[in-house]
C-alpha cells in the first residue's frame, strides 16, 4: 500500500490527497503546500526540499548506470561514445519524473504518520 501511494504521489498521512496538482507525469506541475484531504503541511521549513536534490541525483545516477548496462548489449566495443547521447536522453526524458519522485520520497522519509501523530 505504501509503495502504491508513493508512486501515485499521494499524501503519506492519509494516502488520498495529491501532493502535486498536475496529473501529467511529464510536467513539473505545482506542488500543493498542504494535503487537500487531511491538511498535512508538506513544506515543514524553508529549504526542506534541498535534500531532495540528492535523492534526484541518486535516481539520475541509477538510471545512467542502467542505461549504460542495457546499451552494452547493443554496442560491440567495451565503451562506445555513442552510448553517451542515449544516457543524456534518458536523463532528460525522466527529469520531471525524478523531480517529483525525489520530492515524494523526501516527504515520505520525513513526514511519516507516526511523527505527525506525536506533534
Amino acid at each position: 500500500m505504501l509503495f502504491k501511494s508513493l508512486l501515485k504521489y499521494k499524501c503519506p498521512n492519509c494516502k488520498k490527497g495529491n501532493i502535486f496538482s498536475a496529473k501529467n507525469v511529464f510536467s513539473f506541475g505545482k506542488m500543493n503546500s498542504s494535503c487537500p484531504k487531511c491538511n498535512l503541511k508538506f513544506n515543514i521549513e524553508p529549504g526542506f526540499f534541498y535534500g531532495a536534490m540528492y535523492v534526484s541525483y541518486a535516481l539520475a545516477v541509477a538510471e545512467s548506470i542502467a542505461t549504460y548496462v542495457i546499451c552494452q548489449f547493443f554496442f560491440e566495443k567495451t565503451f562506445d561514445l555513442l552510448i553517451i547521447p542515449y544516457i543524456i536522453g534518458v536523463i532528460l526524458l525522466l527529469s520531471t519524473t525524478n523531480f517529483k519522485l525525489s520530492r515524494v520520497l523526501w516527504i515520505y522519509l520525513f513526514l511519516s504518520p507516526k511523527k505527525e501523530a506525536l506533534e
